[in-house]
């Protein structure tokens, strides 16, 4: 009798560990910690949105490139790094994300996308100081401050390969082309400081638990020497009535400038490309040796 029961148990845990469990991504067991999935997304902009950029004229073209990387983010805490393939074309606005080392997603999450700085693990801000002033290149504009969000929903989870719906990327500020003179003669700065007369230019964005959050505060730049004497800098304002950009400059010399520009509206344009290659600048202190300056015209027209 022992001997049948015996052989019954056994029968049965046979039949028991032949039963699969479902997949939960969740799941916290050791087994399915080491479960990996391949997370495709499918990637547009419209013109207006900035990556790879290309000045033609005195338009900017934006294209996706095979050097980009894209952050991913769900409920304010890092996810991945997604690689891109960009699609066809001289200046693809298309491209296929694609990371393969994605675990604990599951249909129906909201993820937060961010272009374009590799992520790193005290990196997870974003930020506007540190630029050069040129629009490509390393720690350019377009390599490392003209920042793109956008948010999609997992869609599908099979087997191991996650989709999302499209990733449609919106600017989250301006790209300005800056030149400045004193009479017919421009100058080379040194050192620029902008800041916003409304107090509502942003210096960098923080994440916490309650997601991003704004930096306010004026921005200075140490610009690499150019021929055309033209600087390009992103701007971010969360302006929501008329602005004005004061500028504070010195030269190689140590003379000092000041500048400003007046009635930009911010709300319009952020995501757009916008020139002022000729403005007017006071010198109000000459390079040491030299006589005192005048206050002269400060205006400037965007």
């Amino acid at each position: 009798m022992k001997a049948r029961y015996l052989i019954i148990s056994i029968l049965l845990l046979a039949a028991c560990q032949q039963i699969e469990e479902p997949f939960d991504p969740r799941d916290n067991s050791s087994a399915n910690k080491d479960r990996v999935y391949t997370l495709t997304i499918q990637a547009t902009k419209s013109d207006a949105v900035t990556k790879a950029l290309a000045l033609d004229g005195n338009t900017l073209k934006s294209y996706w490139t095979t050097n980009d990387k894209v952050r991913v983010f769900r409920n304010n805490e890092y996810v991945t790094e997604l690689d891109v393939v960009p699609g066809d074309g001289e200046y693809p606005l298309t491209a296929t994300l694609t990371a393969t080392d994605v675990s604990d997603l599951q249909q129906g999450d909201q993820l937060f996308l961010l272009i374009p700085r590799k992520y790193t693990s005290n990196s997870s801000d974003w930020i506007y100081t540190g630029q050069n002033g040129l629009l490509t290149g390393d720690n350019s504009v377009s390599t490392k401050y003209d920042y793109a969000t956008a948010t999609v929903t997992v869609s599908t989870i099979d087997g191991t390969n996650i989709t999302t719906t499209t990733a449609n990327f919106d600017n989250e500020q301006s790209i300005y082309r800056f030149g400045f003179k004193v009479g017919d003669n421009k100058i080379d700065p040194s050192d620029i400081t902008i800041s916003s007369a409304n107090g509502t230019l942003i210096s960098s964005r923080t994440l916490s638990s309650g997601g991003w959050a704004d930096v306010p505060g004026s921005l200075t730049f140490n610009p690499t020497a150019t021929s055309d004497h033209l600087y390009y800098f992103a701007l971010r304002n969360t302006s929501s009535s008329a602005d004005t950009y004061n500028f504070v400059i010195h030269d190689a010399n140590s003379a000092l400038y000041m500048a400003s520009i007046s009635n930009i509206d911010a709300t319009l344009l952020k995501g757009k490309f916008n020139s002022a290659k000729s403005i007017p600048t006071s010198q109000t202190r000459f390079a040491p040796g030299d006589a005192t300056g005048t206050v002269g015209d400060q205006s400037g027209v965007l």
